[in-house]
């Protein structure tokens, strides 16, 4: 019956032929109604599940937050006669950027960065707010500008903590596995 007055309204109006086979592909009882709202309804399903994992991804890092250095892999590390014990992430992002230049008790802060990985890339993005590329970037610009010397690059944990032992004021951060007893660990708030 619906396939009949589709034919009848095609003639009457004077639709084309071409239209007359659309209109009757998608007309009342073709099904093409319901298949869309099948459609919608499997696309909102499917919203709402993304949302809840969402939801629940969220709640699961809030309630296992730590502590963003040891749950990154790495810790922020200082020569035994530095005398703090904890940093703010601005004071962090502060020393890394060239900008804070002295210890509490006067001594030049000296620090010195891996040269790349994953430790150099969580370090930079957590507490820089910086890429690897966009940290290499920042220093060439100072470089360049005469505004500072490029911080002391180094290519593996176990110069790091070398440097940071045999330099007074010195800082860096390396994988919790390569702490030692020579140095401070210091603790990002």
């Amino acid at each position: 019956m619906a396939k009949c007055y589709m034919r009848d309204l095609v003639q009457r109006r004077g639709i084309p032929c071409r239209l007359s086979a659309l209109a009757l592909h998608f007309g009342p009882g073709s099904g093409f109604i319901k298949k869309a709202r099948m459609v919608v309804n499997q696309f909102k399903r499917y919203c709402l599940i993304c949302f809840a994992l969402l939801i629940l991804t969220g709640f699961a890092v809030l309630v296992g937050h730590v502590s963003p250095a040891y749950s990154a892999g790495y810790v922020l590390i200082v020569n035994k006669d530095v005398p703090e014990n904890s940093l703010t992430r601005y004071e962090a992002r502060s020393i890394f950027l060239g900008e804070k230049s002295r210890w509490d008790n006067g001594k030049t802060v000296k620090f010195a960065v891996l040269e790349a990985g994953a430790v150099h890339r969580a370090f930079l993005q957590d507490v820089v707010g910086k890429t690897s590329h966009q940290f290499l970037n920042y220093w060439r610009k100072k470089v360049f500008n005469g505004e500072s010397l490029a911080p002391k690059t180094l290519l593996n944990a176990q110069d790091v903590v070398r440097f940071v032992t045999t330099n007074s004021g010195a800082v860096g951060y390396v994988s919790a596995d390569y702490v030692s007893d020579s140095v401070k660990i210091i603790t990002i708030e």
